[in-house]
């Protein structure tokens, strides 16, 4: 399988992070994923925020998520899920986001590539990412969906 790197949105401050997972039919190694994560976070400086959470879903366990807010509106992301089950699942984001006073909206494309365990070959590319990150608290909500293999 391919590896492909995930690329994602994110914006500013955050709450709730998202991602639920769904098994897809017949292989046991294809997802259609659903994933939610509540982020908060633990540091960073200046346009950049690392934020790290619970993930819920089929794949349930820790996230990592690192978003840069890059001009007015574009964001990058890198994230790390590690899964209670063990291993870790590598990816990117990048995408478009919007303040509305309180709150700033992301939404854009992500890509999965590689980890480590049973995760090595973790691929998915264009999976839809979005959120919002909660300005006063730098929280944020995030749900990721699409198809993914390992």
């Amino acid at each position: 399988m391919r590896n492909r790197v995930c690329r994602a949105l994110v914006a500013g401050a955050a709450a709730v992070s998202m991602l639920a997972v769904a098994v897809s039919s017949a292989d046991a190694h294809s997802l259609n994923l659903k994933e939610s994560a509540s982020m908060h976070k633990v540091g960073g400086k200046g346009f950049t925020i690392n934020e790290s959470g619970n993930v819920s879903g089929s794949i349930k366990g820790k996230m990592s998520l690192t978003i840069t807010v890059s001009g007015l509106t574009h964001v990058t992301a890198r994230l790390t899920v590690y899964p209670s089950g063990g291993g870790s699942i590598n990816g990117t984001a990048s995408g478009s986001y919007r303040v509305a006073g309180a709150v700033a909206h992301f939404s854009g494309t992500a890509n999965l590539k590689g980890g480590s365990g049973k995760y090595k070959k973790a691929s998915g590319s264009g999976l839809k990412f979005s959120g919002v990150v909660h300005r006063g608290s730098d929280a944020v909500s995030v749900s990721v969906s699409g198809n993914f293999s390992y």
